[in-house]
């Protein structure tokens, strides 16, 4: 943690070249932030929607500890998109770290750069940082669930899983090329950075997001040429270097480019695209460490930038798009581009609608519970066995060329309990243990909780039947139908079995045991 704050300090303050700025820290939490960056300020304001955060900073900044920084620092409870009160103009640099992915959606982020750019002073700076990126997101989700899989997890499995991941992430995720179209909508922005983030921890926090840099009214350092010196497939530090080293000093550029960091994540994803539901986890495993291409990581390249005065420019079109970044090296110092042999491609955006390059977790978030409304609407109102057993929430429906829909395309119900609408808790005892394997196996989910609903879950009463008789063969506990239409839940019926077991105990503890007659 202290590793990433001091990292982001470091790239904040580089990013904006007045020695005193003034700044406003949009969403400045706790104050990690201000702490460290107020005391080079000639001025700070940080604001966050929550008056419980605000209400602590103002104690904290009236202490005697704190009393060097009063008269420069000011927190004000407002919400991202609520400028009211802040001077337009005044501000050098505006800070957002950490909390773009807590934004409802796209136009809502649009909304608040559009305020940050009117408090913006001529040559101001608007830091992003730890932007979460939309290419990467699929990797991301993969690699989270080959952690969580035990080895004889199936792939097909696995990758059912992923996509869940994916599509109930609820936070907003961004393309970075989505930085890059900016300047059609706010004409002041003169410049765009955007930097994978490059700490040593191998982490979701470093791997997979990135910070932005936008600059206003004018350029502050080189841009990308048009044209590299040198263009490397596979290259290597060494290599690098010596091209770097060569006088007069030119831009060496560097195209798809694995990044070292993600490069197990990028060929799991990738193995779980080309096999169709064959094999286990244990074998996916050992075909990854198969792998030969290991990539470069970030920190390496911007070390070997510091090393010989260049300045890095990563190209935000497609930065990170199967774990790979283009970038370019462009001389410190004077000096002419030598003529290029190669060209760090910049591909044309086709669409004007920003929402094409990020999610949209609002709508998650409103589908995720969808699913347990539609049930219990339909539960007031139909006989329980017209109550679908599954739901499965479509953005739209595939179509054949004739218009009908395309019943092959269609996706399987989840074998997750995603959509039961009560909280997970976990079995108590060896009885509801046993039990919950039951439905488990019966109802053909994963992750039941003992208070989730047989009936909520999809099952009916052949099902139950089902049911009773594993129960009969598990507990030797005769159960009538009735009672799992009583008893709905695992809980519940453990505690109805749990019951009959003491007025009847099974035969191997009533101690019934029969000799062995001689006919």
């Amino acid at each position: 943690m202290r590793e990433r704050l001091a990292s982001a300090v470091e790239r904040i303050l580089s990013a904006c070249a007045k020695p005193s700025p003034r700044v406003l820290e949009i969403g400045c939490g706790t104050g990690l932030l201000l702490g460290r960056i107020a005391s080079r300020a000639a001025e700070f304001l940080g604001t966050d929607f929550s008056p419980v955060v605000i209400d602590r900073l103002e104690r904290e900044l009236a202490s005697p500890a704190f009393r060097w920084l009063r008269d420069r620092v000011r927190v004000r409870c407002q919400s991202a998109e609520d400028f009211r009160g802040i001077e337009a103009g005044r501000y050098d640099l505006v800070i957002l770290h950490s909390v773009v992915q807590y934004f409802p959606d796209v136009e809502y982020l649009l909304s608040v750069l559009e305020g940050a750019v009117g408090v913006c002073a001529p040559g101001g700076v608007i830091f992003l940082g730890d932007v979460r990126n939309l290419l990467l997101h699929e990797e991301l989700c993969a690699a989270v669930e080959l952690a969580r899989a035990t080895p004889e997890t199936s792939v097909a499995e696995l990758r059912e899983r992923a996509a869940e991941r994916r599509e109930r992430d609820e936070e907003l995720l961004l393309d970075p090329a989505f930085f890059a179209a900016l300047p059609r909508r706010f004409p002041r922005l003169r410049e765009i950075r955007v930097e994978p983030r490059a700490e040593g921890s191998r982490n979701e926090l470093n791997c997979f997001r990135y910070d932005v840099t936008l600059r206003l009214d004018e350029a502050g350092g080189p841009a990308m040429p048009p044209r590299a010196a040198v263009r490397y497939p596979e290259p290597s530090p060494e290599a690098i270097r010596d091209e770097l080293a060569r006088r007069p000093p030119r831009a060496v550029g560097l195209s798809r480019v694995l990044d070292a960091r993600i490069a197990a994540d990028v060929r799991l994803s990738e193995l779980l695209l080309a096999r169709r539901g064959t094999g286990s986890v244990a074998e996916l495993r050992r075909e990854i460490e198969r792998s030969t291409e290991t990539g470069l990581e970030p920190a390496v390249l911007f070390d070997l930038a510091r090393q010989t005065s260049h300045t890095l420019i990563w190209n935000p079109v497609d930065l990170g798009r199967g774990g790979r970044y283009d970038a370019v090296f462009v001389p410190s110092e004077p000096g002419e581009p030598a003529p290029g042999t190669g060209e760090v491609e910049r591909t044309p955006f086709a669409a004007d609608d920003v929402r094409t390059w990020a999610n949209d977790p609002l709508q998650t978030s409103v589908m995720a519970g969808l699913a347990s409304r539609l049930r219990s609407y339909l539960g007031e109102r139909l006989p329980f066995y017209m109550v679908p057993a599954a739901f499965v929430v479509l953005c739209d429906l595939p179509l054949l060329p004739n218009g009908k829909i395309d019943r092959q395309r269609l996706p399987a119900p989840s074998r997750r309990r995603s959509e039961v609408g009560t909280s997970w808790a976990a079995p108590r005892n060896v009885t509801e243990e046993r039990l919950l394997a039951i439905w488990c196996d019966v109802l053909g989910l994963d992750g039941l909780g003992v208070d989730d609903d047989f009936f909520e879950l999809g099952g009916h009463s052949l099902l139950a039947t089902q049911v009773l008789s594993r129960i009969r063969q598990a507990f030797e506990v005769d159960l009538p139908l009735r009672r799992l239409f009583e008893k709905t839940t695992v809980a519940e019926l453990a505690a109805e079995i749990s019951g009959c077991l003491r007025e009847h105990p099974p035969r191997e503890e009533r101690g019934d045991d029969f000799e062995e007659l001689s006919l």
